[in-house]
């Protein structure tokens, strides 16, 4: 008896899956990353930035041979180390791979007195200008602290941290340093020079004073005396010669 013939007709559709990279931040130097067909590794290619950072995956059957069931295409990223990636698309629409940098930054301060210190004093962390934290220095911790464990970035790009200290009455205050080398807060205390120059401006004027009481000059004295009896002898003779003249006359 003839059983007949099985006829097995098999979709033979292909498909192509592009494939792009994007940074946030500076660009590494490549990225790995693998198709996987239901889950199963099937194609692993580099993407550089000789490749514009992009590639497409080509001639893919799109059903299963053996079930005929649609192909499910997923991708994966090689760990790149200082970057979280994120991917999305689909098999359809292509797949974007997002790779975003990332780092961890410590920022030193250390505070100096000049001129007296005060108990405490309280120093801002800012993040892009943006206060962050806050932290309390004593002499109990010498002074320092590190701000650690912050990001380094922000939406790909590094954040600029600075620090400014809560004022503090009757002192000047300056800060300079960089995240890099630490800052540094000198508070200098109000007056301290000028105090001291001005004791010593005092002391010479008192001095200056002392030195310029006015006191009667002997020398002085003499002279006016002198001139006194030299001009009423003058007003006698000349009283006199007028009187002789009149007599004869």
């Amino acid at each position: 008896m003839n059983s007949g013939f099985v006829v097995k007709n098999i979709n033979t559709e292909k498909v192509s899956i592009p494939v792009n990279k994007v940074w946030v931040g500076k660009a590494g130097k490549e990225a790995e990353v693998t198709l996987l067909a239901d889950n199963v590794e099937k194609e692993t290619i580099k993407l550089t930035e000789e490749t514009n950072w992009k590639h497409t995956f080509t001639e893919l059957p799109k059903y299963d041979e053996v079930t005929g069931e649609e192909i499910n295409y997923t991708l994966v990223e090689k760990a790149l180390e200082g970057y979280s990636s994120v991917i999305t698309g689909s098999a359809e629409t292509g797949f974007t791979v997002t790779n975003t940098i990332t780092g961890k930054a410590s920022v030193g301060v250390t505070k100096v007195w000049k001129g007296g210190e005060e108990k405490n004093i309280t120093v801002i962390l800012l993040a892009n200008g943006e206060e962050l934290q806050r932290k309390q220095l004593s002499e109990d911790e010498n002074w320092q602290y590190t701000f650690s464990n912050l990001e380094k970035y922000k939406d790909g790009k590094e954040i600029n941290y600075t620090v400014k200290e809560v004022i503090v009455d009757g002192y000047n205050t300056t800060i300079t340093g960089s995240v890099e080398e630490g800052y540094l807060i000198t508070n200098t205390k109000k007056g301290t020079n000028s105090n001291a120059n001005g004791n010593s401006n005092n002391n010479n004027t008192n001095s200056s004073n002392n030195n310029n009481t006015n006191t009667p000059q002997t020398g002085d004295s003499a002279n006016i005396f002198i001139y006194l009896i030299v001009l009423l002898s003058s007003i006698v003779i000349i009283y006199v010669i007028q009187r002789k003249k009149n007599t004869k006359c």
